[in-house]
């Protein structure tokens, strides 16, 4: 009933009607006075933002406990995936445009282990793109600057392509287009390691290392807060690695540099990350024996 609230309701295309027609006009019919507005006065019942899917379907038919087609269980899908792994995948989903087909591999048939999944390859985002970059840079900096993050200013391409990268993943997910925020931040994370891995072969000098190692460290700070609503459990691993606090969550702060977020200034350190430490982490049994 708050005009500071905003509820979003997640809904299948089916029940449509029920929320988008026949809830608008129960809520209206309820305003105090003769007057009723699709836009009421604080304290009064808020019209709903309603989000229209298609279906999940399963084996490309739809599914119920109660029918033959029945869908595999949370239990079931945790034994071969993680939680943030199954979130990217169907955040990746045009639910929107399409019905679309779960059909996750491993539990359809665990001997073919190995092969593509569609579960594990979205995942590939962080548990392979993400953390290959993030493990690169505390390693190199724990290596050449002893943990501390060197003091120099960002690249100007790499602040424009950060901010342009954050306004794009803002304007994607006010029009409730997801798999467009996910492509999104794959590009640019690939583009991340792609600058990394070339830059890298031919650094030599502190200077050099301290340059690569700002510009890609605002890639990692800026994925960070992009990548937190869908995988908070390896984003905040992230964040106690860096030794800062919870504003780098705030929207905020979203265009502020990583060095904002330093209570201590230069002097800020950073906790020691280990040899093959992973940040965000898969199930055991996606691991090759």
């Amino acid at each position: 009933m708050s005009k500071d609230a905003r509820v979003y309701q997640f809904i299948g295309e089916d029940n449509i009607y029920f929320y988008s027609v026949a809830q608008t006009g129960i809520f209206m019919a309820l305003q105090d006075g003769a007057e009723k507005t699709s836009k009421p006065e604080d304290g009064q019942l808020q019209l709903t933002t309603v989000v229209p899917n298609r279906h999940v379907l399963y084996m490309k038919k739809k599914a119920a406990s109660s029918g033959a087609n029945k869908p595999p269980s949370a239990e079931e899908l945790l034994k071969f995936y993680s939680r943030e792994q199954l979130r990217l995948h169907f955040f990746h989903m045009n639910l929107a445009v399409n019905s679309v087909s779960f059909a996750p591999k491993s539990l359809l048939d665990p001997e073919k282990k190995g092969e593509y999944d569609p579960v594990v390859y979205e995942g590939n985002l962080t548990t392979n793109i993400y953390n290959r970059l993030i493990r690169s840079c505390f390693y190199t900096m724990q290596k050449h600057f002893d943990g501390a993050m060197p003091d120099l200013p960002i690249a100007p391409e790499i602040i424009r392509e950060a901010d342009e990268l954050i306004v794009a993943y803002e304007n994607a997910m006010y029009r409730f287009e997801f798999n467009k925020t996910f492509e999104l931040m794959d590009q640019y994370l690939r583009a991340a390691n792609k600058r990394w891995a070339e830059i890298s072969r031919e650094a030599e000098t502190n200077d050099q290392w301290a340059r690569l190692l700002v510009d890609s460290f605002h890639a990692v700070r800026t994925a960070l807060t992009l990548i937190h609503p869908l995988t908070p459990d390896g984003a905040e691993r992230v964040r106690e690695y860096l030794n800062i606090d919870a504003r780098i969550w705030d929207w905020a702060y979203i265009f502020e540099p990583l060095p904002f977020f330093f209570e201590d200034g230069a002097a800020h350190q950073t906790k020691f990350l280990e040899p093959r430490m992973d940040f965000f982490e898969k199930p055991d049994v996606q691991y090759a024996p």
